[in-house]
C-alpha cells in the first residue's frame, strides 16, 4: 500500500535541471516510483525538465501552425495523488507515485472553440473543440501527426496515465461573471461540472497563478485547486515573454482565460488561436 504525500519534500524545492539522459535510459520512471536501487522520486524536483524524442504540436485545421516543443517542465511530484472520484471509489483515483508535467512553452496554437454562431462558448470546457479535437479523446493509438494525447501516447506510451479530474460542462449565459460588467463579456458562467478521464488537459486558473482571476463559477476550477510547485516556486515558468497560452477557465459568455506572455491575463474569445499548455500525469 502506497502512502500518500511521498512528494512533498520535493515539491518544497526548485532545482533546474536537464534530466534528458534519464528520460532516455529509462531510468527516470525508476526514480519515479523509488525502484531497482533509487530513493522515490530520486534527483527529481519542480523545475527539472528533458527533451522528448519528438516534437508535439496540434494538427487541426484550424491550427495554422506546425509550432511545438520537445521540452517538458517537470510541475511537481505526486500533486494528484488520492484525487478522482467518490471516496472508496479506488478505481478512478490516483494511488500511484507521479510526476505531473507540462511544456515549457506550448505545443503549438489553437481555437478553443470553432463554432462562430455563438462565439464559440457552447457548453464549457469538457464538450469544447479544444478539448474534444486538439487534445482528443483518451487513447491507446500511437499517432504522431494525431491528437495531442495520440501524439503524447505515441512518445510515453503506458507510462502516460489516464486519470480523473473536474470539467466544467454546462453554461448559463445571463449570469454577471467576475468581471461585473454591463456588456457582453461581464455575462456567462459556467453551471456544471463532472468528474472526467483525461490523458491531458488545459490547467486551470488556480493551478497556474494561485488565486482565481476571472473565473465566474467554482465549476471552473472544483478539484484542480492547487497551485503547481514549479509555478509557486518560479514565477518565471508561469509566463514566459512572448509566450500566451489558454487555461481552462470560463472568463465570460464567448471567451477563457489566456495567460499572456507580457505578464497580464485576458479574457480571450474562445474562437481566437492561442498557445495549447496542457498538463499530463506520467509514472
Amino acid at each position: 500500500m502506497l502512502s500518500s504525500g511521498q512528494g512533498s519534500t520535493h515539491n518544497a524545492f526548485y532545482v533546474e535541471k536537464d534530466i534528458t539522459s534519464w528520460y532516455q535510459d529509462g531510468s527516470l520512471w525508476d526514480r519515479i516510483a523509488g525502484r531497482n536501487g533509487y530513493e522515490l522520486f530520486e534527483g527529481i524536483y519542480p523545475g527539472c525538465y528533458f527533451n522528448m524524442n519528438n516534437i508535439i504540436k496540434t494538427n487541426t485545421l484550424t491550427a495554422g501552425t506546425a509550432s511545438g516543443t520537445k521540452k517538458l517542465l517537470i510541475l511537481g511530484c505526486d500533486c494528484r495523488y488520492g484525487i478522482g472520484g467518490s471516496i472508496g471509489d479506488d478505481a478512478t483515483y490516483i494511488n500511484f507515485h507521479h510526476i505531473i508535467c507540462c511544456p515549457e512553452t506550448s505545443f503549438g496554437n489553437d481555437q478553443m472553440e470553432i463554432n462562430t454562431e455563438d462565439n464559440g462558448l457552447v457548453s464549457g470546457y469538457y464538450n469544447s473543440y479544444m478539448n474534444q479535437q486538439v487534445l482528443g479523446p483518451i487513447t491507446n493509438v500511437a499517432d504522431i501527426g494525431g491528437t495531442i494525447n495520440q501524439q503524447l501516447y505515441n512518445e510515453f506510451g503506458e507510462h502516460l496515465k489516464t486519470c480523473k479530474d473536474t470539467f466544467s460542462h454546462g453554461l448559463e449565459p445571463t449570469i454577471l461573471n467576475r468581471r461585473g460588467l454591463t456588456t457582453n463579456d461581464g455575462y456567462g458562467v459556467s453551471t456544471s461540472w463532472h468528474w472526467e478521464f483525461y490523458q491531458s488537459r488545459l490547467m486551470s486558473e488556480i493551478e497556474i497563478c494561485g488565486s482565481i482571476i476571472y473565473s465566474g463559477s467554482g465549476n471552473d476550477i472544483a478539484s484542480c485547486n492547487k497551485q503547481f510547485p514549479a509555478f509557486r516556486l518560479n514565477i518565471q515558468d508561469i509566463e514566459k515573454r512572448g509566450n500566451y497560452y489558454w487555461s481552462s477557465t470560463i472568463g465570460s459568455y464567448n471567451g477563457y482565460v489566456r495567460f499572456g506572455g507580457n505578464g497580464n491575463t485576458y479574457i480571450q474569445t474562445s474562437t481566437d488561436k492561442s498557445g495549447v499548455r496542457p498538463c499530463f500525469v506520467l509514472s
